[in-house]
């Protein structure tokens, strides 16, 4: 289940994610986003602003296309979950 106030501040960014979260305490990174789901390494807000950010990215331009596209999606993706830190303050 995705945190009501991680909804919420998504939502101020006219972000409304869709995604399955998926936990996996052996994942060696704090989490991903693919196809629709989620995998974290444990229930970070912050993990999940930024990976549930990748969801609605993905959903406004498709799948990213090259890979300067999809670091420039990761930039935009931490400066969103730096704002969420900045937030819960």
């Amino acid at each position: 289940m995705i945190p009501p106030a991680v909804l919420a501040f998504l939502a101020m960014l006219h972000c409304v994610p869709s995604a399955q979260i998926v936990v996996a305490s052996g994942l060696t990174i704090p989490g991903y986003y693919k196809a629709g789901v989620v995998v974290v390494r444990a229930m970070n807000d912050a993990v999940l602003v930024h990976e549930l950010y990748h969801a609605c990215q993905e959903r406004s331009f498709g799948i990213a296309k090259s890979i300067g596209e999809n670091a420039a999606r990761e930039v935009e993706a931490k400066a969103v979950e730096v704002l969420w830190t900045e937030y819960v303050k």
